[in-house]
């Protein structure tokens, strides 16, 4: 059994908590159906709630299916980048709130994959040159290799610091 960190629960709750709150929705499309059809409106308003509601419970499904279930199941990495397309779904159509949950679980998320990562890396000693003793004049200028513990972003060209597998300047992977 792996360790669970704050993180990857935090992200778990988060998007459980989206979850619920799309489900809030769900159910306000059908009591609003349902006192529809006591009243006398166009049938367009009942397609449009019909469709609405078949989405919405599709939504649920593959937010439950896609972020949840991985995340509950440790699959972190799995779960980052569908738990983002929720986000970014959710703020587009209006779901203001689930948007920003599901968008800070996904932040939640990477932290904990960082987490991981950190724990299962073995140490490695830094690689630096060793130091230059001081001269009474003025000293030489040698030039310095970059240090090997990090890797240049194939995206942004940032340099990250090794073992992490995602840039942290703009979340592209580093493999």
């Amino acid at each position: 059994m792996w360790h669970v960190s704050r993180s990857e629960q935090t992200a778990r709750t988060l998007v459980l908590i989206g979850l619920v709150l799309d489900a809030i929705g769900f159910f306000a499309l059908v009591v609003v159906g349902l006192i529809f059809l006591t009243l006398p409106v166009p049938p367009i308003f009942y397609g449009l709630l019909l469709v609405g509601g078949v989405l919405s419970l599709v939504w649920l499904v593959l937010v439950y299916a896609l972020s949840y279930t991985r995340i509950r199941d440790g699959d972190l990495e799995e779960a980052r980048t569908p738990t983002l397309v929720f986000a970014i779904l959710s703020l587009i159509t209006g779901g203001i709130v689930p948007g920003i949950l599901y968008l800070v679980a996904y932040l939640m998320l990477g932290q904990a994959l960082d987490q991981m990562e950190a724990q299962q890396a073995p140490a490695r000693s830094p690689s630096f040159p060793p130091p230059v003793p001081l001269l009474s004049g003025p000293t030489p200028t040698t030039a310095t290799a970059p240090p090997t513990d990090s890797k240049g972003c194939p995206n942004c060209g940032q340099s990250t610091a090794l073992p992490a597998r995602f840039c942290r300047n703009c979340g592209g992977s580093l493999w």
